[in-house]
């Protein structure tokens, strides 16, 4: 990521990089992948303090985030920390209830993990909470009903969930797996997630009516950012591998990056990076700007994501050849990770949807 650093950011970017290049080789891939030497990484190096939101310096902390999500990116790391607890701390945050806020990062700090559960089968992206109802019996509110496609929540130690209060949306927070079903399965790029059916799960209530709705799209606005630049280090690295792989592979006795037509390809993958770069970069800079501005830069920068990121990625197999789809070519799971990320909480399209009505 081009930005204008610190002495301090630069040497933390420069230590996550050597972390990252010491413990994520590729050629390694099948030892790490699917392990927790990712967030065991972060509290070793005491870095979770930092790159989780932080009230009083938020541009700071988005920045750290960032960084990290790049270099996770760039390696093509299998690990859901950016759509999980990352997203879990920065919704509860937006709540406004500091004792929930604080308690969540004091668990990611513990090693647990966590996740939100607030998509529901056949709604879509829709974030309004129907199938799940919440009631309360003797002050014990308890859930009922179904939810899907949650990043880490085949393991998740504590799930935020969005539940109906009659016709009131509202958050609550479950501990542990009893009281629900969990169907687990892997997402594209090898994730953990699942389906869960709540049946009489016991929920800590957090937050309900607009305030609910309005902290849950606040949260993943913060999240985006931090996953845009996860996207970008995955770009960065498939531009990488796509131009050396141009210049080995020939054809008709040259190198197939002589060719004008795989030039021009090139050139047009590194202006839709550097355009998805810039995206994040403004979205950073509004970190403590009001919601609304915040809002427009996080539904802009998940559109960039989804059109530039993975023309990327796309343009990096086409490059490539039947070779880019190969377990043992990082463009292939640079792909993978785009697409998974793209989906996360709405596509490109839906987003644009959402930016145009902000704009409108």
């Amino acid at each position: 990521m081009d930005i204008k650093l610190s002495a301090e950011q630069k040497r933390f970017r420069e230590k996550a990089a050597a972390w990252i290049a010491r413990d994520f080789p590729f050629a390694e891939r099948t030892e790490w992948a699917d392990t927790d030497r990712f967030h065991r990484g972060l509290l070793e190096n005491g870095w979770l303090e930092e790159i989780l939101p932080d009230p009083s310096d938020l541009v700071e902390s988005a920045i750290r985030a960032a960084l990290i999500a790049e270099a996770v990116g760039a390696a093509v790391i299998c690990d859901g920390f950016f759509r999980s607890a990352y997203a879990v701390v920065n919704i509860l945050m937006e709540t406004g209830r500091s004792d929930h806020f604080n308690a969540a990062r004091a668990a990611v700090k513990d090693g647990k993990r966590m996740a939100v559960a607030a998509l529901e089968p056949g709604r879509g992206f829709a974030l309004d909470p129907q199938s799940v109802a919440a009631s309360d019996d003797d002050e014990t509110w308890t859930l009922t009903g179904p939810k899907a496609a949650i990043v880490d929540g085949a393991d998740a130690d504590l799930l935020l969930v969005s539940a109906a209060i009659g016709d009131e949306p509202a958050l609550f927070l479950v501990e542990g797996n009893t009281g629900q079903k969990r169907t687990a399965y892997r997402t594209i790029d090898g994730l953990r997630a699942a389906d869960i059916e709540f049946a009489g799960a016991n929920g800590k209530l957090v937050v309900r009516g607009t305030d609910a709705m309005r902290a849950l799209e606040r949260g993943l606005h913060r999240t985006f950012t931090a996953l845009a630049a996860e996207a970008l280090g995955a770009c960065d690295t498939a531009i990488a591998d796509t131009a050396e792989y141009a210049g080995q592979r020939e054809q008709f006795g040259r190198p197939i990056g002589k060719f004008q037509v795989i030039a021009h390809r090139l050139a047009r993958m590194f202006i839709e990076a550097d355009t998805l770069r810039g995206s994040v970069l403004n979205a950073l800079s509004v970190s403590e700007a009001d919601a609304q501005k915040r809002a427009r830069a996080a539904e802009g920068t998940k559109v960039l994501l989804s059109e530039s990121g993975r023309y990327v990625v796309q343009q990096a197999i086409q490059v490539h050849g039947g070779v880019g789809v190969l377990e043992n070519r990082r463009v292939a799971h640079c792909y993978k990770l785009l697409t998974s990320i793209d989906a996360f909480f709405g596509t490109g399209d839906e987003h644009l949807g959402r930016y145009a009505e902000s704009v409108g």
